[in-house]
């Protein structure tokens, strides 16, 4: 059994849920090849046990049961106002065969108060004469879907997730480009190059508006595989602190004036057109994709969010939230999944996996509906402290 959340804020709203598999031994007889004293060759009949999971709809759903530790009985979706501070232990069983014991953290439900923030968003939609046919249809309309679907997240109205907060964020068109004069694209500055001229350098010296008024956001032939989104490599010495991972953190300085930029790219987003089309695909609330399917997931870390997957090669081995799990990468479906701690083999599953569903923006697969409390502080504190992350209207 799985809850689907390492914490539940007790505000009788915020939901915990529980993902129950069960699993029964098959015995399978094989023949097989072996060798006898005198190295001969020999065909043997071996029997073999493995374990299969049983699907879902072959369970009666009054043989799952779901309680505390103690024995009080628990509703598929749990949700409360007391335990405040407290760990619960819950346990299921099926058939009468029990589960392990899972923990869930009780925290109050968040005091903090965050200042509305508004952050106005250019689009600069980059082309050749040759390429201009391609981004006929990106604009404001396509645009503003985009953002409806980021706000509702940052506002926590897509789930009753267990720990998902109001970031009191909104992400706007911006309306009047750097000079004050009215857009004639709301959100949109379209710039057409000549064939063969150098995007990046013409973005560099004439497309990075005021980085303390707009999120600048380039679309045109980035690489169409990676989205090109930094992480912050800043922060005011004002006391502020913002834990990074390893040699990546945060150099402080007394003042925004104080640091410039080398490459555009260090203040803004760098997307190639496709990346607007999936995004634009994936703006239903139900729809799950990959990261790069999301904006969610670019504003995360571009405001301080590492993912909360890893593999042996890629993700992060810690993204500082300790209301996030960290869970081994799959690719299948927006299920996760991670090990007891004490699990000893962690290359393949065996038995001592936690799953659970993904909701959270940083999760690889995800229906991106949710932002943690803690990953809210978090990007709170970069939006507020953070040179090239602090623009606003």
């Amino acid at each position: 059994m799985s809850p689907n959340s390492p914490v539940l804020i007790a505000d009788g709203k915020a939901e915990l849920t529980f993902k129950v598999k069960a699993y029964m031994g098959v015995e399978d007889t094989r023949t097989i090849e072996v060798k006898n004293e005198d190295e001969e060759v020999i065909l043997k009949d071996s029997v073999f046990t493995d374990t299969i999971e049983i699907t879902a709809d072959r369970i009666p759903q009054n043989e799952i049961k779901i309680y505390l530790e103690d024995g009080t009985p628990v509703s598929e979706v749990f949700t409360t106002t007391e335990h405040m501070g407290e760990t619960l232990r819950f346990k299921a069983a099926v058939y009468g065969v029990e589960s392990e014991v899972r923990e869930v953290r009780i925290i109050e439900k968040p005091k903090v108060s965050f200042e509305p923030i508004t952050v106005p968003i250019i689009f600069h939609v980059v082309y050749t004469t040759q390429e201009e046919y391609q981004y006929e249809s990106i604009g404001t309309d396509m645009l503003q879907e985009i953002l409806d679907r980021l706000n509702r997240v940052m506002k926590n109205e897509l789930k009753n997730a267990p720990s998902s907060v109001d970031l009191n964020v909104t992400f706007v068109l911006a309306d009047i480009d750097q000079y004050g004069k009215a857009l004639k694209e709301k959100g949109v500055n379209r710039v057409k190059l000549n064939d063969g001229e150098n995007k990046d350098l013409y973005i560099k010296s004439n497309l990075v508006w005021d980085p303390m008024r707009y999120l600048n956001v380039w679309i045109g032939e980035a690489n169409e595989y990676t989205i090109d989104v930094q992480l912050p490599r800043y922060i005011l010495d004002n006391g502020s602190f913002v834990q990074m991972a390893q040699y990546q953190d945060l150099q402080k300085v007394k003042d925004v004036s104080d640091i410039s930029y080398w490459t555009y790219k260090e203040v803004g987003i760098s997307l190639n057109k496709k990346h607007i089309y999936r995004m634009a695909n994936a703006s239903s609330p139900d729809a799950a994709g990959g990261s790069g399917d999301r904006f969610e997931t670019i504003i995360g870390k571009f405001y301080g969010l590492y993912p909360t997957w890893k593999d042996k090669y890629n993700g992060a081995l810690d993204d500082f939230c300790s209301d996030t799990y960290t869970y081994f990468r799959i690719y299948s479906r927006p299920e996760k999944w991670t090990y007891e701690a004490t699990a000893t083999n962690k290359e393949q599953k065996n038995g001592h996996e936690i799953y659970f569903d993904s909701f959270n923006i940083m999760d690889e697969h995800s229906f991106c509906s949710t932002i943690t409390y803690e990953q809210a502080l978090r990007m709170r504190t970069v939006m507020e402290n953070c040179p090239f992350r602090m623009m606003r209207k």
